[in-house]
């Protein structure tokens, strides 16, 4: 019997099981129903990312470190670019970075909550990272946005995103 995946309500997958290695925490019962842990936490000294829970942090630390990105801040400046951290759009349902919401067409549920999106977004951007000597900087954010995110104005979207960043 496959284990169920407690963010999409589907089997858990090879990657899911490889991510929940990674984090290697169990989330609490709170946890595993909303998908959102209830406690938020000041996560740089402005507190511009207070909006992050201490879960959702350890989280994308995790696999950020994981996948070798530099600095985990930027997944949480494209959440916030694309959903306001879930309280926008396809955000609510999950999508927090947008990663699984085609412009047209069906949401991917495989990409639901934020174990998923971080795990997508951040693999790639890593990537992208190697890519320009291992530098989170703008250029990394366009190539990011031109190679895998692909939205309408790319060039705005990594303005944005470089801007909440880098505040």
């Amino acid at each position: 019997m496959a284990l169920k995946n407690y963010y999409t309500g589907g089997e858990k997958n090879d990657n899911q099981n490889q991510v929940n290695r990674i984090v290697g925490k169990e989330l609490s019962q709170h946890d595993r129903i909303s998908g959102r842990p209830g406690v938020r936490v000041e996560t740089r000294t402005s507190g511009h990312f207070d909006f992050i829970s201490r879960q959702e942090r350890q989280i994308a630390e995790s696999i950020a470190n994981y996948y070798g990105l530099s600095n985990a801040d930027i997944l949480y400046a494209i959440s916030w670019h694309e959903t306001h951290h879930g309280k926008l759009g396809a955000g609510k349902q999950g999508y927090h970075m947008g990663v699984g919401v085609p412009t047209k067409g069906a949401k991917k549920p495989r990409f639901k909550g934020w174990v998923q999106q971080c795990d997508w977004v951040a693999q790639r951007l890593a990537r992208c990272q190697r890519a320009n000597g291992n530098e989170l900087t703008h250029k990394t954010i366009l190539q990011y946005a031109n190679m895998y995110h692909k939205p309408d104005n790319r060039e705005a979207w990594a303005n944005s995103v470089w801007k909440v960043y880098s505040k």
